[in-house]
Order: structure tokens, then sequence, then C-alpha cells
């Protein structure tokens, strides 16, 4: 299952182009994992035991623990050469996976635009939820009140994004009702 994973993500990632907006340079995904790992992911997701992130405990946000079978299978498949290359030849830079969580947004959670901790060099968010939730919107500024661009919350769909001083990025509007799934990966 691990090859064919790993060809289908390095193949998802090199048909997405960088987009250069706004002093942003991020892609977008649709389709992202092939069925086989999706299935895998979707047998797990919902039994995984959870915990509070670090800097986010008074939050409705909780992350899957590190120390489970899935996340370590996730940990090889994107730290994996092929994936970490083709991430670098997209954005002309070398990257080293630093982590990786499955996150779970309850109702009442928002983040507004913000610009991400400056241990992360680029960070990638899949959508891994069916149902309807705020996708995540990008903002030339701190205090910007509207979006440029939105990446929808649509299975199996997401974005990978370069951080920098300009990144400014945050939740389209608070989770109404049922939970917001992701799988959000950072590389150094």
């Amino acid at each position: 299952m691990f090859n064919s994973s790993i060809n289908f993500l390095v193949q998802s990632i090199e048909k997405s182009m960088v987009i250069e907006e706004n002093n942003m340079f991020y892609q977008k995904f649709d389709n992202f994992f092939g069925k086989e790992m999706l299935e895998h992911i979707n047998l797990e997701i919902d039994s995984l035991e959870k915990e509070k992130l670090m800097n986010q405990t008074n939050t409705e946000r909780e992350k899957s623990k590190d120390s489970q079978k899935l996340i370590k299978e996730l940990m090889i498949l994107f730290s994996h050469a092929s994936v970490r290359n083709c991430l670098g030849q997209k954005y002309k830079m070398n990257f080293r996976l630093s982590s990786l969580d499955i996150w779970y947004d309850y109702p009442g959670y928002f983040l507004l635009p913000h610009v991400d901790n400056d241990s992360i060099k680029m960070s990638m968010q899949i959508y891994l939820g069916k149902d309807t939730q705020p996708g995540t919107v990008l903002f030339d500024s701190l205090d910007a009140t509207k979006y440029f661009d939105k990446f929808e919350f649509k299975y199996n769909s997401g974005y990978s994004m370069l951080h920098s001083g300009s990144s400014f990025h945050g939740v389209e509007y608070p989770v109404k009702q049922g939970v917001r799934k992701s799988l959000y990966v950072r590389y150094r």
C-alpha cells in the first residue's frame, strides 16, 4: 500500500501548480490521497485517541496522539524522500518533516488571521470530513477583514503553503456543528 500511496501523493503534488499572490506561495489540492490510503485513514480516524494541542488548550480543537499506528504510518509517508523532493522542487527549497496531526475542530472553533510559528517552513492541510465545514482563508494582513483566496473544505482536498512573515491565514467562520476533521503536516 505504501508504494502506491507515495506515488499517488507525489502525483497530487506535481499536478498542482504553485500560486504566488500577495507575497504568498501556495498550492491547492483535489483528490489528494489515493483510494486505498483514504479508506485506511477513514477506518481509523474516528477511533484515534485525542489530546489538546500545545498552545491551543483553551480552544475547541483536539489532535490525534502521536503514538498511534496511523500517525506513525502517515509520518513515514510524508517524510519519504520522493514526497519531500517533489515539494522541494515545487517551492525551490529543502524540507524535513517536523510533525503531523489529525485535527478535530468542534463547534465554536475559530481562528483569526495569523502567521504560524517561525519553526514551520511549509505546512499542508488535507480535509478529511465529508460534512459542511469552514475552509481556510488567506489574508493580506493581520488586521484584514476580507480574504483574497479560500481553500474550500472539501473531502480529500486541501493545500500546502510556504510560511513567511506575510502568510496570514485563518478559518473562514466558526465551526457550527459536527467535527471539522483534517490532517495537518508541518515541514521545517
